[in-house]
C-alpha cells in the first residue's frame, strides 16, 4: 500500500509496504518514535509523523529534499489518498464480496403468511 500526499501541486508516494532498518533508524532519530509507533502517529495525523513521511517519500524518490527540520507543510492544504497493490485490493474485494454474500443469508424476518379473512 502507497500513500499519496498531496499540497499544491506537489505529490509524493510512499510505500508502506516496506521499511528497511536505516529508514526505521532514521525515523527513530529523527522523530523519537519506533516505526510501529510512527505508523500509529501517521494514522493520528500528528505533525512529526507526517513530516517523516513527507521526508521520506522525497529521498526513497530521490527527489531534491530538505533537512527533516527544515519541512514545513501547511497541514489545512495537505490531502491524502492511497493506491493499493492489485494483490491489496483483490483482497478486499474477496472479503467484501464474502460479506455480502453472508448478508445475504441471513433472514431479514419471519416468512410472511396469508391468513385468510373470514
Amino acid at each position: 500500500m502507497k500513500i499519496v500526499m498531496s499540497i499544491e501541486e506537489q505529490e509524493r508516494k510512499l510505500d508502506l509496504s516496506t521499511m528497511p532498518i536505516k529508514d526505521a533508524a532514521e525515523c527513530e532519530r529523527l522523530t523519537g518514535l519506533t516505526w510501529t509507533e510512527w505508523r500509529e502517529q501517521l494514522a493520528q495525523d500528528r505533525a512529526s509523523a507526517i513530516a517523516f513521511a513527507w521526508f521520506l517519500a522525497g529521498k526513497r524518490d530521490g527527489l531534491e529534499t530538505v533537512k527533516f527540520s527544515e519541512i514545513d507543510l501547511d497541514l489545512a492544504k495537505l490531502r491524502w489518498s492511497v493506491e493499493l497493490t492489485d494483490e491489496e485490493q483483490s483482497l478486499i474485494d474477496a472479503s467484501t464480496a464474502a460479506e455480502e454474500d453472508a448478508d445475504a443469508a441471513v433472514p431479514t424476518g419471519p416468512d410472511q403468511v396469508e391468513t385468510p379473512v373470514e
